[in-house]
């Protein structure tokens, strides 16, 4: 597993912070670009699949750790794209958690900040839920070409960060 993404920043602590320095994007699709998304349309019941698959594992083996929140079961109507696997981190060692995960060749990350911490925006206010969840929320790997190796990898990390550091 790598531990780098596609955005690059200065900020080392929390590598998933950015800047916004615009708004809005533009983008116009091309033919070939357009083929290769027909071809990928017709992967994603497999990928679906294979998705929930992944979050069904996390959510039997974070069960156990005490200080991981898991997210909230999802009433039977409804389908999710299982896009992220989102974790509330209750000790206050998110950062360190973070840290110690990609030090061990696990990215994570978090997106959506609220919009009051984005100064482009100029929203102000006191939204204490959203800092909440700004402030404990971690996204673990999800994507379809997660092999079993390294979920258990992850949960190994998961179960030795525990070890070390929530006892």
């Amino acid at each position: 597993m790598e531990a780098k993404s596609g955005y690059s920043n200065t900020v080392a602590q929390k590598w998933w912070e950015f800047d916004i320095s615009c708004f809005g994007h533009r983008a116009i699709m091309n033919n070939i670009t357009a083929a290769i998304a027909l071809e990928q349309l017709k992967k994603l019941p497999a990928y679906m699949k294979r998705r929930a698959e992944i979050h069904q594992y996390y959510n039997e083996h974070l069960k156990p750790f005490s200080w991981i929140e898991l997210p909230p079961v999802l009433p039977e109507y409804v389908e999710t794209s299982y896009y992220f696997y989102h974790i509330q981190i209750k000790n206050g060692k998110r950062d360190e958690f973070a840290r110690f995960l990609r030090e061990n060749g696990i990215y994570t990350t978090y997106r959506y900040y609220p919009l009051h911490r984005v100064p482009g925006y100029g929203v102000t206010g006191d939204f204490p839920n959203a800092d909440y969840a700004a402030d404990h929320t971690l996204n673990l790997p999800i994507h379809q070409s997660i092999t079993d190796d390294d979920l258990e990898l992850i949960i190994e990390k998961v179960r030795e960060f525990d070890n070390l550091f929530c006892k």
